[in-house]
Formats: structure tokens, sequence, C-alpha cells
């Protein structure tokens, strides 16, 4: 079972959106998904139901509430890192995927000792530097803490979230910096797809074939093309998705057991 865990120093950089996507792609390659949500705002257990096909991992006893998380995070650790042993002893997935609260934490910390790959959101904008190198002077803490030999350069992957050929010149040269420092793979597009894969709690596998149901089946020329539009853009998030994971993964480093 490879884990990938999402970090970023700072919130708001699109960690949960990011694995909606890629929670999303691996599910459609039939690739067997479990979901680790340490985040305080639960954006991932908001969007796992028992109908898309995603196993979350029960988080009742983390102290995952606001203001809470922080004041008992050494606990939350403690209590992450047994759930991470307990999914690879019980076996039979093919990945971890692990979300984390938006600023440093031993919770964090401890996800990327253990992780096979950091995944590391950004807009590529020159804002974000600073949070990147705080994550991975973390992660790098992290694996020295454990003494661990591997080199966080080879797990360490920031994703850019944004792509488009008209970039403004600051997320240009933003990106170029970030690439002179650590191995960047992108990008996720934001895209509405996401958004409405969120909303309606489902993988965007799912979505896409209830659209091109609606764009052949629906009676109304509106929600036909309103379906196929919909599909449209399911299958790009899904194609660029499954794009940035191959990337990821043809630059893995071997599994160590947590």
């Amino acid at each position: 079972m490879k884990i990938y865990a999402a970090v970023n120093s700072k919130g708001g950089a699109g960690k949960s959106s990011m694995l909606i996507a890629f929670a999303s792609a691996l599910h459609h390659q039939g690739k067997r998904v479990r979901i680790l949500d340490l985040d305080s705002q639960g954006t991932l257990s908001g969007w796992l139901d028992d109908e898309n096909g995603l196993l979350p991992i029960s988080t009742e006893e983390l102290l995952i509430e606001a203001g809470q998380f922080a004041e008992e995070d050494a606990e939350n650790a403690r209590l992450a890192y047994a759930h991470i042993l307990e999914a690879e002893k019980t076996g039979g997935y093919d990945y971890l995927l692990i979300d984390t609260k938006g600023e440093p934490s031993m919770t964090a910390a401890v996800t990327m000792a253990v992780a096979d790959m950091v995944l590391c959101p950004s807009d590529g904008s020159s804002a974000e530097y600073e949070p990147i190198m705080v994550t991975y002077k973390s992660c790098e803490a992290a694996l020295k803490q454990i003494r661990s030999k591997t080199d966080p350069q080879d797990m360490f992957r920031v994703v850019f979230t944004r792509q488009s050929i008209a970039q403004s010149s600051g997320i240009s040269r933003g990106k170029r910096a970030l690439a002179k420092q650590f191995h960047c793979v992108g990008g996720i597009a934001v895209s509405a797809a996401m958004d409405d894969a969120h909303r309606v709690g489902t993988t965007l596998g799912r979505l896409m074939q209830f659209a091109d149901n609606a764009a052949e089946q629906s009676e109304s020329p509106a929600a036909r093309t309103n379906g196929r539009r919909m599909a449209d853009r399911c299958r790009k998030a899904l194609e660029n998705a499954s794009f940035v994971l191959n990337a990821i993964d043809e630059s893995e480093v071997a599994h160590v057991p947590a």
C-alpha cells in the first residue's frame, strides 16, 4: 500500500481538492483507495460516503475540532500513526491518501515520516515559496528524527494546482524558482468538475457516468447539452490527475512499512 500525504504549512493551498482528484483517478483505474482525513476542516470526510467506492478510515476519536487540534497535537499524532499502522495491517488496499491541516504540526510530521511521497500543492506564486520551504524543512526534520536514510528530495513533490497557457509573469517566475529547489509536477487544474464531485459526494468517474447518461437519455436538449459539458469536464479532470499520478509514480522511492 502506497502512502501519499498531502502537506502544506499554508492553509488554502488545495490539498483536499488535489486528493479528491487523485482518489477519483485511482478509483477510476480500479485501484483500492483508503482516505485518512486529519484536517480539522473535514473536507474529505464530508466528500466521502458509502456509495462512492472509496473507504474512509474512521476517525471519531481524533480531536480534529478547531482549537482542540492544536492543543492535543501530540495525542492526534499518536492516534494518526495508529490508524496508519492498522491500515497497513489490514492490507488489501493499493493507496492510502492522507489529508492534513494547513499549519506545521506534529501530526503532519508523523504523516511525512511514514509516507512514500509527500505531495505539497502550490499555485506556483512566489508568495507560496516560504510555506513550501517550511513544509520541506519539517519533512527533513521528521525523517531525521526517525533515522530514515531516505533523502527528502526523493519523496517530496511540489504539485502545481494551476495549469494555464495564459499564466501571469509572477506565476511563471514562482514556478521556475520552485523548480530550482524541488521536484515539481503539474498541474492539477482547479476545475468545476471537482467542485461538482465534492458537492454531490461522489468521484469524478461516477459523476462522468451520470453526466454521460444524462447526455444520452434526457428528453430536454438543454439537459443533454449540460450533461455533455459536465462529462467533458470530468473526463479532462480525470486525465489530468492520471497524468500527474503517473509522473509521481515514475519517480517514487521504495516503500518502507510504517
